[in-house]
């Protein structure tokens, strides 16, 4: 089960991976949640979706429900409050900094291969200079993710992409520029 802040992007996302992904969906079921458009997209709202989903589901000891949040604007005090709350109910937790773009930015470029200065001012430089630079390498690829074809035979690209910039694993959450979705992507895929 895959909850996130986002309405449109991270869900048309893992809705349409889901279905690349999954040769046999008798194996691995993937539910993608979907948030009211006017709900909070706060991290907290996030594992309360989850909390209400495995509520209402009678869930096995194989069940995963992962909580895709952004660092950006919520800073280390609040994703330390929400990952402890996440990892307490056994949820696992993808965080990607600044935003969930960076996942998308990793399927186009390789940003371990910029000079740390770049990497660092695409970290300040918040989820607008990481959705210029998706626009930039991909032309028109929207928020809305009516591309999201385009993007899913570049996954396991992204993957190791993102491996790349993972500094130390037991890390709670990226400490720079990068993400750990593809934790989630290699969960899914049973690796």
């Amino acid at each position: 089960m895959i909850a996130s802040e986002g309405t449109n992007t991270e869900p048309a996302y893992f809705e349409a991976l889901r279905d690349y992904l999954l040769a046999s969906p008798s194996r691995v079921h993937v539910e993608v949640l979907r948030r009211d458009p006017g709900s909070p997209s706060a991290p907290e709202y996030v594992i309360e979706q989850l909390d209400s989903f495995r509520l209402d589901w009678k869930l096995s000891s194989h069940d995963e429900l992962w909580a895709v949040i952004d660092y950006d604007q919520w800073g280390e005090a609040k994703l330390s409050t929400v990952a402890t709350a996440a990892f307490q109910k056994g949820y696992h937790v993808a965080v990607s900094r600044p935003c969930f773009e960076v996942w998308r930015l990793l399927h186009f470029e390789d940003l371990s291969q910029l000079p740390e200065a770049d990497r660092a001012a695409l970290d300040r430089g918040k989820c607008a200079a990481i959705t210029t630079r998706v626009r930039q390498l991909c032309g028109a690829c929207g928020k809305n993710m009516g591309d999201v074809q385009e993007y899913l035979p570049l996954t396991e690209l992204a993957v190791e992409r993102a491996m790349l910039l993972v500094e130390d694993s037991r890390d709670r959450w990226p400490n720079a520029l990068g993400t750990f979705v593809h934790m989630l992507i290699q969960s899914i895929r049973g690796l």
